[in-house]
């Protein structure tokens, strides 16, 4: 009697636990459609750097449309490059702002309601 009681309790147990571990898994609402921007990533390469290597501190500007639009935003890089920057849907365009001597490759994003875009934007070191 006293193993049925256990099996029991057990059962309930485990029955609880899926039931609160699936109700974190997929069933969380969507975002907002207002909530929509830009994930980047800042990189350098060139120079000494044998391969591409994310960089920290960096001033990026966020430009509507192309490189020569309103600056519509001012971000900086993580100590892991990384970005992030909430818009509305729109075309954009995505450069730090360079002191020194290197070439600067933007990136060009374009924003849809309810997502984040990935970019990778790039310093190149002469």
């Amino acid at each position: 009697m006293r193993s049925m009681r256990f099996v029991l309790v057990l059962s309930a147990a485990l029955a609880a636990s899926l039931a609160l571990s699936m109700a974190g898994c997929g069933n969380s609402p969507a975002p907002p459609a207002d909530s929509s921007g830009i994930i980047g990533l800042m990189v350098i390469e060139g120079g000494l750097l044998s391969k591409p290597r994310p960089l920290a501190d960096v001033q990026i500007e966020v430009r509507q449309g192309d490189k020569t639009g309103h600056v519509v935003e001012k971000v900086k890089s993580g100590a892991d490059g990384k970005f992030t920057v909430n818009l509305p849907p729109g075309h954009y365009t995505v450069a730090p702002i360079t002191l020194g001597d290197a070439l600067v490759i933007p990136a060009s994003a374009t924003v849809n309601p309810g997502r984040y875009v990935h970019v990778t934007v790039m310093f190149s070191v002469r």
